[in-house]
């Protein structure tokens, strides 16, 4: 009898555990089509974003940051591929694999994967949007190319690794960047709670390595040509007689 009745009090701790945790649950939002503000870091002006689309396995992200920096700077470190191991998420290798035009290159890079999970490389298609007389923004387009090299176990290949970065001029030597991506590895390998968490957190740390790379003396006097014009919010305005806010 006393042996039964440790068993039913066992079951209706269980039972109440279950309960509160399917209650937990239901009280967290439901991730759906619509942008989730994750983080709002306002001392680095940094906020960011996660989503779940139709159509893709796992969550895309979005971020946004306000910087004080001229925009050739950033530019500078940005175009400055084989130092991306200095502060892009995780990555132990990066290299321009073929430049094609000031505007258009070819990257190699490997990331370090989290808790045991094999490294991941991934071979991106960049492409440059220049500033232009409609257009004060430089954007910069990056999609995976995953057959463009074999196949290098024990890696597992990234099959989208794919952003969109836009840079804006504003005034005073600031500028606005926006970035709006997704990824995924090939045949699925990688855990769907270890990509939820790389796209919760990478987003932010690549945004906060890029600040500190940014007020770098190295990139701040850099005389290395960048291939394209690049104006800042004042020099736009001069160039194409602008009547930007």
């Amino acid at each position: 009898m006393h042996q039964c009745s440790l068993w039913l009090v066992l079951l209706s701790c269980y039972s109440h555990q279950v309960l509160a945790v399917n209650e937990l649950e239901e009280l967290r939002p439901h991730l759906g089509n619509e942008w989730l503000q994750i983080q709002n870091d306002k001392r680095n002006d940094i906020r960011t974003y996660i989503r779940h689309e139709d159509d893709k396995p796992f969550r895309s992200f979005k971020a946004d940051m306000r910087l004080d920096v001229n925009l050739k700077t950033l530019a500078s470190v940005m175009l400055d591929f084989d130092n991306y191991t200095k502060w892009y998420w995780k990555t132990r290798t990066s290299k321009l694999l073929k430049k094609h035009s000031p505007t258009h290159f070819i990257i190699y890079i490997v990331h370090d994967a989290p808790y045991n999970i094999p490294d991941l490389d991934v071979i991106l298609d960049a492409v440059v949007e220049p500033q232009s007389a409609s257009q004060s923004a430089i954007t910069i387009k990056v999609s995976a190319l995953p057959d463009y090299l074999p196949l290098k176990p024990p890696l597992h290949r990234m099959a989208a690794e794919d952003m969109s970065i836009k840079v804006t001029p504003l005034p005073n030597e600031r500028v606005h960047i926006e970035v709006q991506g997704y990824f995924e590895v090939r045949n699925h390998v990688l855990p769907l709670w270890a990509a939820n968490m790389i796209q919760r957190t990478a987003p932010y740390a690549v945004l906060t390595q890029l600040k500190k790379m940014a007020n770098l003396e190295h990139y701040q006097k850099a005389n290395t040509p960048i291939g394209f014009a690049v104006y800042n919010h004042e020099e736009y305005q001069r160039a194409f007689n602008s009547t930007l806010p």
